[in-house]
């Protein structure tokens, strides 16, 4: 996992004028914001990913008017060889329709020093070092730090290096040299509070999980989540998580503390389910030299694939001149203008991801891994010259990363060993004389998905292994198959019995630490010898009398357990501004979308459905609420609803937020008193419990430390001038039923746990599905042998000291079916699963 920090302010020397972007977009990334007269500048625009050519870097520099910063108006990130002081003003990312991030001040100077720091907000705790970088010719043994005017730091090579960072150390920095020569200020700017998010972009139907982190809190701590400026939710751990995002859940991405500390803003960018990848030796090319490239999970298909391309001379072209050429790319001989987006598309335009290409006239290249790198790999990063002279103990390699110098080399070579997570980011290197190579992302996973060597042969079983290198112990492994869960392990293998061409699909991992693979293509080419099976005839006509009879039993379970049982309704809170959004979904659905909606009887009419358009199923989303949408929600099928909460929908200043479930004994537990963004702080909150006076608190909080039964009740708070929330009631729980992750597959064994906090000694748990006792146990444990879908249902334990769990859903996903196939003379027919 990696941290984005976006929508940064930087002054250097005085302060630029922003301009408040119409919406929130990706952030202007230059390489420095010092540069020397006759160096080299690279600006590229953060969150890009695959949209490189909608996107352009602008600048307003000494003249005043706006231009492109690449000359010919292209699109994608900008390059400038030789930089002149006229180059000094301001850079931004814009799209095609003049929407725009904030803007960074670049300064070219002509004197003889620069101040390199962090462009970017640095974390507390971090280790930053400051570098005062002087022209080649000079030779200054002493380097002056100054912070807000004021010597701090007085240095001999030219470093001043911050360990454990705090906000303290937060200011304006410049250096200087003998003769009073001074650098320009850079702004270093210190965070307490960020926010963890995967790798990006990240894939539709993935679970994202984000965690908002306080270097600064003592304890325990109330995380509010935001997107696009808008509360999506709140977190007693810090964390919250998308499920299966997709496009509509781009943008940008913050969250606060309950301590008032916020993250800067991070864009999340969501691509669209890749296909097999692109495959290539390099992301740098030198001018006149080759290419090829090819696309991984082609082997039995490569008619059906082919390399396309963007760039600035054509938006979408043929890698191949032969516009009908299917599969690898060859250029002979390569130009700038072939420098751009490269990815694979199939016939019925099915993409990979894509990858930006760069070729270059320039004097050194940076050849890096194309793909991410697994957590504890050693990986060599090559500073590559275009005319190879022969090294001396002069020549010098400086090695970059996300603009800080991290390595020097007189190999051209820089070695990672046991390479871990945080040495994923952007690296350039240059050799003497200031000439800088484009920069490469390096990333790394600390989870990668084992597998056979490719393509597999049907009637294989094949077994696959999903490894975490950053787990400290035992850890449960989720699999999927394009998206869709097909069944965990707590061993970390899962094997396919028997695969067939349905099989064949895009494969990943994910850990219970959160952590997931990379995707993984999985061929299977067909078996002549299997498809020449047939099932006998007199197996055939048993079954076609059965299948009727079969086919009602079947509906008529199901009909059953569904009459039975219904998921819950999921909401973040239960009060609201006025003016905000909602997000509510029922838990249980997995894959039966379609046959779930979200009903609500509100003030102004009896039962409606919760979205406007009443064909629509599936979770609910309400951008703007107003009072009127106070009332009774509820989850419902043809078949019946679930329980219902009541939503409250306020035009007051305060409400309070509080645990929508049952809370477990022994939790430590945080009550929140919100007031509305217009409304003076208050400086006394006070809390009631069942209508009596429990509690004042001069930050909003209330924390139960410890819960127990005794805490339970109905609680409010107010703050000045008798101004009270709605009542939430805080349930707690002593026994909870503990289950393996959902969906579980067929054939699976399942092992529910019945925990009783307060037992003083061993005790008997009974089981109950659907209301139904289904077993006890004297060691709180009961296992279902090989589950099937008539085990799908409502559970909930009890103990012998009359204590009930809260219920659980357990889903059960199936893992193939048989598709019986008639014989027919002289074709025999075959096996197929579908």
């Amino acid at each position: 996992m990696h941290v984005l920090v976006l929508f940064l302010t930087l002054h250097l020397g005085f302060s630029p004028t922003l301009v408040k972007p119409e919406r929130n977009f990706p952030r202007v990334v230059p390489s420095q914001l010092q540069l020397f007269e006759y160096s080299s500048l690279t600006v590229t625009c953060e969150g890009f990913f695959n949209d490189k050519t909608k996107w352009r870097v602008l600048r307003s520099v000494k003249s005043g008017s706006k231009s492109p910063c690449n000359t010919g108006n292209l699109f994608g990130q900008c390059y400038i060889t030789t930089l002149y002081p006229a180059d000094s003003g301001e850079y931004w990312c814009e799209n095609k329709n003049g929407l725009k991030s904030e803007k960074v001040r670049i300064v070219v100077t002509a004197g003889n020093v620069t101040l390199e720091s962090p462009v970017h907000p640095v974390i507390v705790g971090d280790t930053v070092t400051l570098r005062c970088i002087e022209k080649q010719e000079l030779k200054t043994t002493k380097f002056d730090f100054y912070k807000n005017g004021v010597p701090v730091h007085t240095s001999s090579t030219g470093e001043m290096t911050f360990h454990n960072i705090s906000v303290s150390d937060q200011g304006r920095y410049k250096c200087g040299i003998s003769e009073n020569q001074f650098s320009e200020e850079n702004l270093l700017r210190v965070r307490a509070v960020f926010l963890e998010t995967p790798d990006q972009p990240v894939t539709e139907g993935q679970n994202v999980s984000l965690f908002c982190k306080d270097k600064m809190a003592a304890s325990k701590y109330m995380s509010f989540f935001y997107k696009d400026d808008k509360l999506i939710g709140n977190s007693l751990i810090g964390k919250l998580t998308l499920n299966k995002v997709s496009k509509s859940d781009e943008g940008v991405y913050k969250c606060k503390t309950s301590e008032d500390r916020e993250s800067e803003e991070q864009w999340l960018a969501v691509r669209e389910r890749t296909v097999p990848r692109i495959v290539l030796s390099k992301r740098q090319f030198f001018v006149y030299t080759n290419l090829t490239v090819t696309c991984g999970g082609y082997f039995n298909d490569m008619t059906k694939w082919r390399v396309l391309r963007s760039n600035t001379v054509e938006k979408r072209s043929p890698c191949n001149k032969n516009s009908n050429t299917f599969g690898s790319c060859h250029i002979a001989m390569l130009y700038p203008a072939d420098s751009g987006e490269y990815w694979c598309e199939s016939e019925d335009r099915r993409r990979s991801e894509s990858v930006w290409i760069t070729v270059t006239v320039a004097n050194v290249i940076l050849e890096s891994p194309v793909h991410p790198v697994i957590d504890g790999d050693s990986v060599t990063i090559f500073c590559t010259e275009k005319r190879k002279k022969k090294k001396t103990a002069s020549t010098k390699f400086d090695f970059y990363k996300d603009g800080v110098c991290v390595h020097t080399s007189s190999t051209g070579e820089m070695t990672l060993h046991n390479i871990s997570v945080s040495d994923q980011g952007r690296y350039k290197c240059n050799i003497s004389e200031n000439k800088f190579s484009e920069e490469n992302l390096l990333q790394v996973k600390a989870v990668f998905l084992e597998s056979p060597d490719q393509p597999v042969s049907e009637g294989e079983n094949v077994t696959l292994f999903c490894r975490d290198k950053m787990a400290a112990s035992n850890y449960t492994s989720l699999f999927y198959k394009d998206d869709q869960m097909i069944g965990n392990s707590s061993s970390g293998t899962i094997t396919l019995d028997k695969i067939s061409k349905s099989d064949e699909g895009v494969y990943k991992c994910q850990t219970s630490e959160d952590r997931e693979s990379e995707e993984q293509w999985l061929a299977v080419r067909a078996d002549n010898n299997l498809t020449s099976k047939t099932l006998p005839k007199e197996l055939f006509l048993t079954a076609l009398v059965a299948l009727p009879l079969l086919l009602f039993l079947l509906g008529f379970i199901y009909k059953k357990y569904r009459e039975r049982t219904f998921p819950r309704i999921v909401v973040s809170k239960l009060q609201y501004f006025e003016y905000t959004s909602l997000n509510m979904t029922c838990e249980g659905f997995f894959k039966d979308k379609i046959k779930w909606r979200v009903v609500r009887d509100i003030k102004t009419k009896n039962k409606s459905p919760c979205d406007k358009d009443s064909s629509h199923y599936g979770a609910c989303h309400i951008a703007m609420l107003y009072i009127s949408d106070s009332g009774e929600y509820w989850c419902e099928s043809e078949d019946g609803k679930s329980e219902s909460v009541t939503i409250t929908v306020t035009a007051a200043n305060v409400i309070l937020v509080s645990p929508v479930r049952p809370v477990m004994v022994g939790d430590n537990v945080t009550l929140n008193c919100l007031v509305t963004k217009n409304y003076k702080r208050s400086k006394k909150f006070d809390f009631y419990k069942d209508g009596v006076y429990y509690h004042t608190s001069p930050t909003g909080e209330m924390t139960l430390h410890n819960i127990s039964v005794s805490d339970q009740g109905r609680y409010k708070c107010n703050i000045r001038e008798n101004k009270f929330s709605e009542e939430n009631l805080l349930q707690v729980k002593t026994v909870f039923l503990e289950s393996p992750d959902q969906p579980v597959s067929e054939g699976e064994n399942v092992t529910l746990f019945c925990r009783d906090k307060m037992a003083a000694s061993n005790y008997t748990s009974s089981f109950y599905k659907d209301d139904e006792m289904i077993g006890k146990s004297s060691t709180g444990m009961m296992t279902l042998a090989k589950v099937s879908k008539s085990n799908e249902g409502v559970y909930k334990c009890q103990t012998s000291e009359d204590r009930e769990s809260e219920e659980q859903w357990l889903a059960v996903t199936v893992r193939d079916r048989l598709t019986i196939v008639a014989p027919s003379s002289g074709d025999p027919s075959q096996d197929k699963r579908g």
